[in-house]
């Protein structure tokens, strides 16, 4: 184990006796690998999301390409001109979906405090 000597702002130290707190962690240098160890698992989860996106992203460039080709489309309709009604209707779709799941998460927020 290494021994080092840290300046914390007061405010990081408030955070980490917070999370002491919380975690009923007995000391500060586990409260401190907890909060590192917590930070990496978010990091991994991110970047999974990210490859998700990416793939997800790449499956769908496909999709349209192929109609493209299929239909022999050369003309570019950028959405923010206009705007298909299948778009617009997926957009409120996603919406709904988006308050549903906060609406969801606010409830078991709520729980927990």
């Amino acid at each position: 184990m290494i021994h080092k000597t840290v300046r914390l702002e007061e405010n990081d130290v408030e955070y980490i006796e917070k999370v002491m707190a919380e975690r009923k962690i007995g000391n500060f240098a586990d409260a401190l690998r907890f909060i590192i160890a917590d930070h990496k698992k978010s990091e991994n989860e991110l970047r999974a999301i990210f490859r998700s996106i990416e793939k997800n992203q790449d499956v769908l460039l496909d999709v349209a390409n192929t109609f493209l080709i299929h239909y022999n489309l050369e003309v570019c309709q950028p959405v923010q001109l206009r705007e298909s009604p299948v778009i617009k209707k997926s957009k409120e779709y996603r919406k709904v979906r988006m308050d549903h799941l906060k609406q969801k998460k606010d409830w078991k927020n709520r729980r927990e405090n």
